[in-house]
């Protein structure tokens, strides 16, 4: 039952939550071929998803009807997707050069704060060590440090040599 709220109130609030929702679904489905309890979970999050997809269509189709909510999704889809040059948000088409241009500066000005933040992440880990080893407080794990330097590491490889 717990799941089955966790995943009605994330895909009711977020739709992000949908692919999540989506990928635990799949997990779900796969593990219930061993066991069948897996099986309850995977009708649980699908009977949430059902439902919150179908309260959110509910709650915006009273306001104006179905057609208006339709009509104005398809013109959010179609200003959103770059297909239509006219209806684009700030001129971003995919006919456009500089459209290309904005997400690959995007792209690699957040791929370089991706790699600064892990590398501070890091440092900030490492400096926690120092201290404990002076207090002997914490039992520090080596992984997430490793982990961090690696994803640092990552980030700013592939930055320098593909951009």
């Amino acid at each position: 039952m717990l799941l089955f709220f966790l995943a009605f109130l994330g895909i009711y609030t977020e739709w992000l939550a949908l692919f999540v929702a989506f990928f635990i679904l799949l997990i779900f489905i796969f593990k219930s071929l061993k066991n069948k309890i897996y099986a309850k979970y995977a009708l649980s999050i699908s009977a949430a998803t059902i439902l919150s997809l179908g309260l959110t269509v509910l709650q915006y189709s009273c306001v104006t009807g179905f057609n208006i909510l339709k009509e104005y999704s398809l013109l959010k889809f179609s200003s959103r997707s770059g297909f239509n040059e006219q209806t684009a948000i700030d001129g971003t088409s995919i006919y456009n050069l500089q459209s290309y241009k904005t997400i690959y500066s995007n792209y690699l000005t957040n791929y370089n704060y991706l790699g600064s933040f892990t590398l501070l992440c890091g440092f900030a880990f490492l400096m926690l060590y120092l201290v404990n080893l002076k207090t002997k407080k914490v039992k520090f794990e080596f992984e997430p440090i490793l982990t961090l330097a690696l994803l640092s590491f990552n980030c700013y490889y592939t930055s320098f040599c593909v951009f």
